[in-house]
């Protein structure tokens, strides 16, 4: 199984849509935070629901193996768009509690019956695992996330059987670990210029010597490599 290397803390599957205006005090406050694209540019934002992220909130823990760097990637944030409506992904913002190496942002296209990957770890095309040498697939198209990407798939189709867009997060660590949270993505809507923002629920945690402090210890301390 993919998430066979974490343990998820979620509650029930929800339909995450929490988009509101980001107050400028808010984009002086993420000046420290790793931000994806382009800088937060002042334009006005709305709260039109437009653009939804399907995924089962909580954080995600992977545990630490025995040869570093690592890389653990995660997903669940199925991307879909309500009503009849193109929107546009501008810019992905998150914070790092404990900064990673590198975060890198993928898109995965399925058009067939296929799981969502909550997290594996590796990193694409193979998805090594580490300590074993064990390859996965996964079935469906993996592309980069760039600025300027079009989302056209409408919400409300099933999530298995007609496939579904996932937002892959690709983060490598040293072992000091890592920690992703507060995610957000800035998008427009059918070309418009006013900016929109969706938050993403949740918090990734990859196991290491500087994450005591996010919640994680516990299982970090009992799964580390002796």
């Amino acid at each position: 199984m993919f998430h066979e290397m974490a343990r998820q803390c979620v509650s029930p599957l929800r339909r995450w849509r929490a988009i509101r205006p980001i107050p400028r005090s808010a984009l002086v406050a993420c000046a420290g935070a790793l931000v994806l694209f382009t800088t937060a540019a002042d334009t006005p934002r709305s709260t039109v629901e437009i653009l939804s992220a399907q995924n089962a909130g909580g954080y995600v823990v992977m545990s630490e193996p025995s040869i570093h760097p690592w890389a653990g990637t995660f997903g669940s944030y199925l991307l879909c768009v309500e009503g009849e409506h193109t929107v546009t992904i501008k810019r992905v913002r998150y914070e790092t509690p404990v900064r990673p190496l590198d975060v890198d942002l993928l898109l995965r296209e399925v058009d067939t019956d296929a799981s969502v990957l909550v997290s594996i770890q590796g990193k694409p095309p193979g998805f090594t695992d580490l300590e074993s040498g064990a390859r996965h697939e996964v079935a469906g198209k993996l592309q980069p996330l760039r600025a300027d990407h079009a989302i056209e798939r409408p919400c409300g189709s099933p999530r298995y059987g007609r496939g579904f867009t996932e937002l892959l997060f690709i983060v490598k660590v040293d072992q000091r670990g890592g920690v992703v949270d507060q995610m957000r993505i800035d998008y427009v809507i059918d070309g418009h210029a006013n900016e929109h923002t969706l938050e993403l629920e949740g918090k990734i945690v990859l196991c290491g010597d500087a994450v005591g402090d996010v919640g994680a210890q516990p299982y970090c301390d009992e799964t580390r490599p002796r």
